[in-house]
């Protein structure tokens, strides 16, 4: 049980579970995972990145119609309120919750991994594409099992994505009475992170296919699935590509759309009852964001 006025060390040490009871989850949620997914002569892995709020559900959904659905989704994230402390530690803890909860539920989806490895089943990695040596370690390994690899990559604006971060924890708090907190500063270091990724990876050159998609905020004026679309297929330069579509202008139609959503995330706060702090916080992250746009130098930082 965890109570109010518990600090890091001390929640982290009661959210650990025993060896038993570990893998007594882990094989409840690789069952339901692989419930109805056939195995493959040669399976693929599809990893699928972007940083937080961006959308990726989005892509995750084009991806299992173009595998009829006979493939699993393998996403830490779906697997954090498997633990029976979750809720407690969302609710009393939302903006700890990420970092707590993560590393069983990472261990749960190397698990799943493991599990489609071995038995030849196709599967979707999300990942925020955050470090381009790990993602080369895991295509590589993917490669050695006869695995197929293709990279997703979603390019998304940081103002969308991290609007999309707390419009979603906002929902949650409204239906469920908790919800996953992102702060600015995980946000950001993942952002920023995936174009040296996207870098690293696209000259090693390790995978089958990379494609690159955009997603247009208003949904409309483009052919989509599921309110995205392809850039580009194997682009020639990929860093280039997913640069040029992450920091294009927006037309006045897009900034007023933006700005009217912006204002509907800052009035659910304040019907929470945010601490002022908070939302004055949300506020300068958008003045903050105006202000590095405004400077040519920095349009593509």
């Amino acid at each position: 049980m965890l109570l109010p006025d518990m600090n890091k060390e001390m929640l982290m040490e009661a959210y650990r579970l025993t060896k038993e009871d570990f893998l007594k989850l882990q094989s409840g949620i690789i069952e339901a995972a692989t419930l109805d997914i056939k195995p493959v002569e040669q399976p693929t892995a599809v990893i699928l990145g972007a940083q937080p709020g961006s959308g990726k559900t989005q892509v995750q959904r084009v991806v299992q119609e173009k595998f009829k659905d006979n493939i699993i989704l393998c996403n830490a994230d779906n697997f954090r309120e498997v633990h029976p402390l979750a809720h407690q530690l969302k609710k009393l803890y939302p903006e700890l919750y990420p970092e707590i909860s993560a590393p069983i539920s990472q261990l749960w989806a190397a698990g799943v991994q493991q599990y489609c490895r071995k038995n030849k089943l196709n599967y979707i990695l999300e990942t925020t594409f955050k470090d381009g040596e790990m993602l080369n370690k895991t295509i590589q390994a993917l490669k050695e099992a006869d695995f197929k690899v293709e990279l997703e990559v979603l390019a998304v604006n940081r103002k969308v994505s991290f609007l999309g971060t707390q419009q979603r924890f906002e929902e949650m708090i409204k239906q469920e009475g908790s919800g996953r907190g992102v702060t600015r500063q995980a946000h950001d270091m993942r952002y920023n992170a995936i174009p040296e990724a996207l870098r690293v990876v696209t000259q090693s050159k390790l995978y089958d296919q990379l494609n690159i998609y955009g997603r247009d905020i208003m949904n409309a004026g483009k052919k989509q699935v599921n309110g995205v679309y392809l850039i580009a297929e194997n682009p020639t330069d990929p860093v280039a590509t997913y640069l040029n579509e992450r920091d294009k202008d927006w037309t006045p139609q897009e900034e007023k759309y933006f700005d009217n959503l912006l204002h509907q995330v800052i009035e659910m706060k304040k019907q929470r009852q945010a601490p002022a702090i908070e939302i004055e916080q949300f506020k300068d992250y958008f003045n903050d964001e105006k202000r590095r746009l405004d400077n040519p130098l920095n349009r593509q930082l």
